[in-house]
């Protein structure tokens, strides 16, 4: 009976290896698929990477020429501001210098 059992068992086992080495040389029918899109995916991202790489450089760079910009609208500010401020200071000269020459004919006719 004990070994009638072991027997049975040595078979089964004999039988389940058999079954597993044909199994191991059977692929599964979505397993080219499976591959199809693996490789897909490796494309598809390494797509990604470089185009995430280029959106970065392409934003340093606005940034860059924004920040150039920014420096050069400055320095036209502060240039546009000292032309006023020379105008400014000229024209009160002019006003200044034109009340001072009046009082000066003033004294002249005296």
């Amino acid at each position: 009976d004990l070994q009638a059992k072991i027997a049975r068992k040595k078979e089964e086992l004999k039988r389940s290896k058999k079954r597993m080495r044909a199994l191991k040389g059977v692929r599964p029918a979505f397993m080219d698929e499976l591959e199809r899109l693996d490789a897909q995916v490796k494309e598809l991202y390494d797509v990604y990477v470089i185009k995430f790489r280029n959106v970065k450089a392409l934003e340093a760079q606005v940034a860059e020429i924004e920040k150039e910009e920014q420096e050069l609208y400055m320095e036209r500010a502060r240039e546009l501001q000292a032309i006023q401020e020379l105008a400014q200071s000229q024209e009160q000269e002019n006003m200044l210098g034109g009340v001072i020459h009046d009082d000066d004919d003033d004294d002249d006719d005296d």
